[in-house]
């Protein structure tokens, strides 16, 4: 009887040992993911569990992972890298959750062995297919000849990717690329930019552009930023946490495409134009940046287009107005724009926040900050040909403008590709004065003059006309001219602005609201002479009622 007790035992202890299928998994961890359930329900204490390291397989210690009855496999330190994992275990008969198979064992070793054939290997196949990236665009080539030029090869280049890079994160890229000196009439609503680089990806509750952008932060009386600039914009959306119910946030670091400058024009009776725009130091010719203009009309912000308000030709700088838009003396015309100075290269900071506070009933408050500050690049001093004595020259001028005489010795000679002068003695108003007038044979000293344009009424030369060699300029008083025989040197300056706002409902229909202002404009970051009066300050506060319907 005893005997038989012990056979029926040793034969149950059998069928349950045969009972238990020792079973193999191989899987994969993307990184960041520690883990991953088994195909089955592993007996605790029988596992083996190596990692892929190399060429190989490697056996890990207990310590580096975790295990229960349920499958559940859990490494112990993050993936940092996709990992292959293989796991041997015994296993009850009762099969777990199916997933996805991935490669073998033998395949995953005969895929990262020593490669004799110098073939590419294809990577191993994962879980789930990469993310499609769509593409698309187009190369042209094309030979431009003439009876007046030599032949010359041109080309342009159009790609556009678009997709998503990981679950939940889009990539949209653009690329265009022409080698055409054309800038694009402004003659209709939307331009085709050229030569521009973008790229943008955008996750949950993130954003983030390259390239050239289009930056804009709207929202504030005193700091208004509409800027087209090349760099980044990081942008995020501020989850919904005690009384904060939503938020935005803005960086952004850049390099301006031109420089910004708001210009009034004076409107004449009856001509709608053209309205030339100039830079900041008077220039007469300057290259509008495309697309950068904002022309107000009354205050009243206006439509480019031949159907719209005005068109404007951005390589001369002109602004003409369409019949839709007539023109008065008493229009007050207004333009900002960026343009092409051949300067200091100029960076922009820019940082900003809203958040509207309230309880989950009602927005109760906001909040609003903006931070500015755009400056010249004091590394570009030597791109501009500044030397180090007009290095010390704007040191020692403070804010004020640093002249340096235009003259230049030279040797007369009737074929130059320049006006030449020589000086001449006279009387002023019973005073002597020296002024330049063309130079002759027999003249003893010639010199080049370069000539700077200051403004009607504040020089003391004229355009006289285009002569074969260049064009010349005549001396017709002090205050009678606008051009004066002096090169005007470059100052680096910068702007820095801090703009703080808010509103609050104080009472059923009344809302209280503020924003202060805070600005810094230094005409010349090389000196600090004259930074006393830099700063400024402009607020303005007051309460909102509700509209009331009167019966």
């Amino acid at each position: 009887m005893r005997c038989l007790a012990v056979l029926l035992v040793g034969a149950a202890l059998a069928a349950s040992a045969a009972a238990q299928t020792v079973r193999r998994d191989t899987f994969a961890l993307a990184p960041g993911q520690t883990t991953a359930r088994l195909d089955a329900r592993p007996i605790p204490g029988t596992e083996t569990v190596e990692l892929f390291r190399d060429t190989a397989f490697v056996p890990i210690d207990t310590t580096a992972y975790r295990l229960d009855g349920t499958g559940l496999f859990a490494l112990a330190g993050p993936a940092d890298a996709v990992r292959y994992v293989a796991i041997a275990y015994r296993a009850a008969p009762v099969v777990g959750p199916v997933r996805a198979r991935v490669p073998s064992v033998d395949s995953l070793r005969a895929l990262y062995a020593p490669d004799t054939t110098g073939r590419r290997r294809a990577p191993p196949a994962l879980d789930r297919a990469p993310p499609a990236i769509r593409t698309r665009g187009s190369i042209t080539r094309g030979v431009v000849a003439g009876s007046n030029r030599d032949v010359s090869v041109t080309s342009a280049l159009r790609l556009s990717l678009e997709g998503e890079v990981a679950p939940g994160v889009a990539l949209r890229a653009a690329l265009t690329d022409e080698d055409t000196p054309i800038l694009p009439e402004g003659t209709t609503r939307q331009l085709s930019d050229l030569d521009r680089v973008y790229v943008e990806v955008e996750g949950p509750g993130v954003a983030a552009r390259l390239g050239d952008v289009d930056l804009a932060l709207a929202g504030s009386a005193f700091a208004p930023l509409a800027r087209q600039v090349q760099g980044a914009v990081v942008e995020s959306r501020l989850p919904q946490a005690g009384i904060v119910r939503d938020g935005r946030v803005l960086g952004s670091a850049s390099a301006t495409r031109g420089q910004f400058r708001s210009q009034d024009l004076v409107a004449v009776e009856g001509v709608q134009g053209p309205y030339r725009l100039e830079g900041e130091a008077g220039e007469a010719f300057v290259v509008v940046v495309p697309g950068s203009e904002r022309v107000f009309l009354d205050g009243r912000l206006l439509e480019r287009g031949q159907g719209g308000d005005y068109t404007i030709d951005y390589a001369t700088g002109e602004v003409t107005f369409t019949p839709a838009q007539l023109i008065t003396a008493e229009r007050r015309i207004t333009v900002d724009f960026e343009y092409t100075s051949g300067g200091f290269t100029q960076t922009l900071l820019a940082a900003g926040a809203d958040v509207a506070l309230g309880t989950a009933e009602a927005q109760r408050a906001t909040v609003g900050v903006r931070v500015f500050r755009e400056a010249d690049a004091l590394g570009s001093a030597a791109d501009i040909g500044l030397s180090d004595a007009d290095l010390d020259l704007i040191r020692d001028a403070g804010d004020q403008p640093v002249l340096v005489s235009g003259a230049q010795p030279a040797v007369y000679d009737p074929a130059s590709p320049f006006v030449l002068y020589t000086r001449r003695d006279t009387v002023i108003a019973g005073e002597p004065a020296e002024i330049f007038v063309p130079a002759t044979p027999g003249d003893a000293e010639v010199v080049r003059v370069r000539f700077s344009r200051v403004g009607v009424g504040e020089g003391s030369y004229v355009r006289e006309g285009a002569v074969r060699n260049g064009i010349l300029y005549r001396f017709v008083g002090d205050g009678l001219g606008d051009f004066i025989p002096f090169r005007i040197l470059p100052r680096p300056a910068s702007r820095t602005l801090v703009d703080v706002r808010g509103t609050a409902q104080i009472a059923p229909g009344v809302e209280a609201f503020g924003e202060l202002a805070r600005s810094v404009d230094d005409a010349n970051t090389f000196s600090s002479l004259g930074d006393a009066d830099d700063g400024a300050l402009a607020g303005e506060f007051g309460l909102r009622l509700a509209d009331v319907t009167v019966f």
